[in-house]
């Protein structure tokens, strides 16, 4: 998020008429009656960690130009023209940190000859000015480049940080608009020279960077949000759990808490608390060779991407916790925010691989990454670093912790696997969009189905927690809030809109097993 860019919006000519440069990054503007109008500028990035079947179909590259009996030889003639040029242009992104400060050239007109600036230069391997790596540069995903979206009228005061959008844009072409200071004028005694990189990061070339002038902008809705009917649900049900007891290597009990994971996320935040995301520490057993548990990591790793829209996968090792921040930080050279890979879109499912960790020393970085993860764990947020103080960043990025034994991590539940046969996921035909699609939805639909709890479940529930206080004393206010929000996730799994007493037996039960399991097997 760039400070808010002033411009030339609108003026009147010589003839009396008025004309606007609204939707453009460049204009030549004639008259001595100007208005001066005001937009915000986003970086945006594409969603991190989106899942290739959840990105939305685009258009065959060229098709609209074809259809209007342009082609390859009418773009490049309309990228020679000095005068900028527009073409439409749908897309769904991220919003990302862009840092506080100057913001882009206001519309690149053009005050000097070309010969007296110089193309703007030192681009990275990721096609972005120093300071504009950003996300997409730290975590894969298969969306296009980056682009500054330029935003009109109310439409930006409700976008927020990471958010995820839709927008019908305006693609503003203005090769002029892309200078930057050149070597006369950082050697001028001006100050250019101290600007000159705080420039290029808020200004990139369009050939990196592309403008896109936002017309419409709405939020973007959750990927196959669609209701299912009522009778599916079981059958759903029980083949996601089919599906994850075979990458959980036979164990049913996990499936249940993995099937829970998929459909939690943050549905409040009472403060300081966040409620509704649910993390799982998944303990393979120690014993396993690392390639056992290289595959079993594997296999849930594939069984995620194919039922979850978003999930990034970070591994856990003391080299990669050493070597750079998780979470994003200023940078005042530039006068931007550096995005960090735990900076994401809501909804997004973190696994952390935690199998491949080994004794060694943490530095400072890794001290401050292991901080960040837990607080994204505990708390559902990230502390942005502003050198001389922190501004928590709210998150819902539910956790997913494999590790062999005992995790260095909080948890809500930690659980050791019991295998009774190797990790495993179907056969490539068995992974299709066909028959994925049907799970997909339901799981779409019961994370973000509403939930209540009557009056009369709410007094029995009371009274039980009262009961089994009584039995044992070390039961808190954690192990409350855990129950609590198990039931909410188990009755949204089956399809109920409020909490019966079957289903809060039904969550007792399953902790009564963790429990036990935690007792027999070594962790």
């Amino acid at each position: 998020m760039f400070d808010p860019e002033y411009y030339v919006g609108a003026w009147r000519g010589e003839d009396g008429s008025w004309a606007t440069s609204k939707y453009t990054d460049s204009a030549r503007i004639a008259g001595d009656q100007q208005v001066v109008w005001e937009r915000r500028v986003f970086y945006i990035v594409p969603v991190p960690g989106e899942a290739e079947w959840a990105v939305p179909a685009q258009p065959p590259v060229g098709a609209s130009d074809a259809a209007q009996g342009g082609g390859q030889g009418t773009d490049k003639r309309a990228r020679e023209e000095p005068e900028s040029s527009v073409e439409t242009y749908t897309t769904t992104t991220t919003t990302t940190p862009g840092g506080v400060g100057v913001a882009a050239a206001a519309n690149g007109v053009a005050s000097a000859s070309p010969d007296s600036k110089k193309p703007r230069g030192r681009v990275d391997d990721q096609g972005l000015a120093p300071g504009g790596a950003g996300i997409a540069a730290l975590v894969p995903s298969q969306r296009g480049g980056h682009v500054l979206l330029k935003v009109y009228g109310t439409q930006a005061h409700d976008i927020k940080l990471n958010e995820v959008l839709d927008c019908v844009c305006i693609l503003a072409i203005a090769p002029e608009a892309t200078c930057f200071f050149g070597a006369e004028d950082a050697a001028d005694g001006n100050g250019g020279a101290d600007f000159m990189e705080e420039e290029e990061a808020h200004n990139p070339p369009q050939s990196a960077v592309p403008r896109l002038h936002a017309v419409l902008v709405a939020r973007a809705q959750p990927t196959l949000l669609a209701g299912v009917a009522a009778d599916a649900v079981p059958t759903l049900r029980a083949r996601c759990v089919q599906l994850l007891r075979a990458a959980c290597c036979g164990d049913a009990l996990a499936a249940e808490y993995m099937l829970l994971h998929l459909v939690s996320r943050v549905h409040a935040r009472p403060d300081p608390f966040a409620v509704g995301a649910l993390s799982i520490n998944l303990q393979l057993p120690r014993s396993d060779t690392d390639e056992t548990s290289s595959h079993t990591v594997t296999c849930i790793r594939t069984l995620l991407t194919a039922l979850a829209s978003r999930c990034v996968a970070l591994d856990l090792t003391v080299d990669a916790l050493n070597a750079a921040l998780l979470a994003p930080y200023k940078c005042y050279t530039t006068n931007r925010l550096v995005a960090g890979p735990l900076q994401l879109a809501g909804g997004t499912h973190i696994l952390l691989d935690e199998t491949r960790l080994q004794p060694g020393q943490l530095g400072e970085v890794g001290v401050r990454n292991v901080e960040a993860l837990r607080d994204v764990i505990s708390c559902q947020k990230v502390d942005v670093d502003f050198k001389y103080y922190a501004t928590p960043l709210p998150t819902d990025t539910p956790v997913l912790i494999l590790s062999r034994g005992s995790s260095l991590l909080p948890s809500d539940v930690a659980l050791p696997l019991r295998c009774t046969a190797a990790a495993g996921v179907p056969g490539a035909d068995q992974l299709t969009d066909a028959h994925l699609a049907p799970l997909r939805a339901y799981l779409a639909a019961a994370k973000h189905a509403a939930h209540t709890i009557g009056a009369d479940v709410a007094a029995a529930v009371e009274s039980d927690l009262v009961e089994a206080r009584a039995v044992d004393t070390k039961l808190g206010q954690g192990d409350f809030h855990r129950w609590l929000t198990l039931a909410r996730l188990v009755g949204l799994s089956n399809g109920e809109s409020s909490m019966t007493t079957a289903t809060w037996q039904r969550v007792r039960e399953l902790e009564h097993a963790v429990a036990q399991r935690r007792r027999v097997l070594p962790h």
